[in-house]
């Protein structure tokens, strides 16, 4: 078997161990009546998986960030850009700290709904205001280009063609 075949294999089994370990793929009110150490389980891997996004999930935007101020020598732009810059690592920093160190004693993460209820700041609440800093980082990186651009001396076709290009590397 080549190394790549090994690859798919391990990976294949490894997704299969974890539906097996969690029971994902079946209804909650099944695995508790069944298994509901799947249930517990699943809990556990959420908690590392959510603690993993929240801590990750603005490295793409600092790399636009980087790319900003490569791109455009304002210094205006520069102060906008590191602004932003310190937003997203406060917004990870505190999203990855608050999934993490959301509930007390840590176990409660993992515990029946009460508990939860009982023990663990509101995740609605969490979830909610953590995206906000998100959505307005958006809109800056997105709003950033579009005056450098229509200042440009060139065709409206190129400025249209850049706008679209940046709005694309957006998404």
């Amino acid at each position: 078997m080549s190394r790549r075949h090994c690859r798919v294999a391990c990976i294949n089994h490894h997704c299969s161990g974890t539906v097996k370990t969690a029971g994902v793929g079946h209804h909650v009110d099944y695995l508790l009546d069944t298994n509901p150490v799947l249930v517990t389980n699943f809990l556990k891997y959420l908690v590392a998986i959510s603690t993993w996004y929240a801590s990750t999930e603005s490295l793409a935007k600092l790399a636009i960030c980087l790319l900003y101020k490569q791109l455009f020598p304002q210094r205006a732009i520069h102060i906008l850009v590191n602004i932003t810059i310190a937003v997203l690592i406060a917004a990870s920093v505190a999203g990855g700290l608050a999934d993490l160190f959301g509930c007390t004693p840590f176990s409660a993460h993992w515990g029946t709904p009460a508990e939860q209820a009982a023990h663990c700041i509101d995740t609605e609440a969490l979830f909610v205001w953590g995206s906000f800093p998100n959505i307005v980082t958006d809109i800056v990186l997105l709003v950033i280009p579009i005056p450098v651009v229509l200042r440009l001396q060139a065709s409206t076709g190129l400025k249209v063609g850049l706008m679209i290009t940046f709005l694309f590397g957006s998404m």
